[in-house]
């Protein structure tokens, strides 16, 4: 909470040629909470000055969320340490933030709307079944994003791992994986472990299933799945061209088709805005496509230009963008939980406020800010350590 900036320590005295560091909360990352101050990333503090920057787009898009938990763990095995604020040369004073220390309404009888706001983190890890590896090498991607999950390669090593996540009150994970050459993420091999972890704990497990055929879709809703994340695309070109993918929009309707038939528990489509190198490309029709099945909820997932991809010198969509198509999301599929995903560039995140009162009905990891300013404007926020997808 931004309260818990109130009583931070200095780790560094400041001189003339030197900058003094408090340590900050991580999940603060990127925003300028005090005047001339910059969140950065840090190394060790033994009598030596801390570098001057870190840059967002070489670490995961969930980074910020993962943080929140288990800062301490999650920091070795990225072998980084604390984020930290830094204060300008000779800064005598701790300065006061610019923001009040609180979050809670003025009045809290006159919240006009609810939303959830979820911090999936080590409470609700993502899981690849290929570790890195993905036939498909889509040019958004090419495997970093999920080289950078927890990974179980066959079902004993997801049952131990799900054992794992179990003793540490973990309320689930994403099933997901590298794709085959025909778009499938191999998860159907994974029925019966899954089965198991369903009856033996109360994890929680939303599958990312690719094209897979109806009869493993069937597996996998009777092992127990809670929630299926499936991908939508408005335009054959973005699939050929960005995936790679000898397929087309019909292809991933139909596998929304097949769950809804088989009776799919939660059905999340998750549509990506600038997929195709950061050109709006067919976003709106997935809307419109999406309308005849009236799904559970629909994701707004932004691309994020990522380092050894071959996206990556490109931009990211404008937050206009963004903005446009969820409110185009909200007029078109009324009866469905609207939800803006992890996956986003998170540099600025001024326009999270306008996302929210745009008809979201769930953010994932909105910054601090966001949350302390829809609080003073009535908002009622109810903080959930899980995929925004699962319920």
């Amino acid at each position: 909470m931004v309260s818990d900036l109130l009583g931070f320590e200095r780790l560094y005295p400041p001189d003339s040629d030197e900058l003094a560091f408090y340590a900050v909360p991580t999940a603060h990352q990127r925003e300028s909470l005090f005047d001339g101050c910059v969140l950065i990333l840090g190394c060790n503090f033994d009598g030596e000055v801390l570098p001057a920057s870190g840059c967002f787009s070489e670490f995961p898009f969930d980074f910020e969320g993962n943080h929140r938990d288990q800062q301490r763990s999650l920091e070795k095995e990225l072998q980084i340490n604390l984020l930290q604020v830094a204060l300008a040369p000779g800064e005598p004073e701790r300065p006061e933030p610019k923001i009040p220390i609180h979050t809670t309404p003025p009045d809290s009888t006159h919240v006009s709307k609810t939303v959830d706001c979820y911090f999936p983190g080590t409470s609700f890890p993502s899981v690849s079944v290929t570790g890195g590896t993905c036939a498909l090498d889509c040019k958004h991607c090419s495997g970093v994003h999920i080289e950078r999950m927890l990974h179980a390669r066959d079902p004993d090593a997801l049952l131990k791992l799900a054992d794992r996540l179990n003793d540490t009150d973990a309320i689930g994970f994403l099933l997901t994986g590298g794709s085959n050459a025909n778009g499938k993420v191999p998860l159907s091999e994974f029925a019966g472990a899954i089965k198991t972890i369903k009856e033996s704990t109360e994890l929680r497990i939303n599958a990312h299933v690719g094209l897979m055929p109806k009869p493993e879709l069937e597996e996998l809703v009777s092992a127990g799945v809670d929630a299926f994340s499936t991908d939508v695309y408005g335009s054959d070109s973005a699939i050929r061209t960005t995936l790679g993918l000898n397929a087309s929009c019909q292809d991933f309707l139909s596998v929304i088709a097949d769950l809804s038939d088989i009776g799919a528990p939660v059905i999340a489509p998750h549509i990506c805005v600038g997929i195709e190198g950061g050109e709006i490309v067919g976003e709106n029709t997935a809307i419109e496509a999406l309308a005849p099945y009236a799904p559970d909820a629909v994701v707004i997932i932004a691309f994020v230009p990522t380092k050894g991809t071959a996206y990556e010198h490109m931009n990211p969509p404008s937050n206009k963008d963004v903005l446009d198509i969820i409110d185009a999301a909200r007029r078109t599929l009324p009866r469905s939980r609207l939800l803006l995903g992890c996956m986003r560039q998170r540099v600025e995140r001024e326009w999270e406020e306008a996302a929210v009162k745009a008809g979201l009905d769930g953010i994932a990891v909105p910054s601090r800010r966001t949350m302390h300013a829809l609080s003073m404007s009535g908002w009622r926020l109810i903080e959930k350590r899980m995929c925004c997808a699962i319920e």
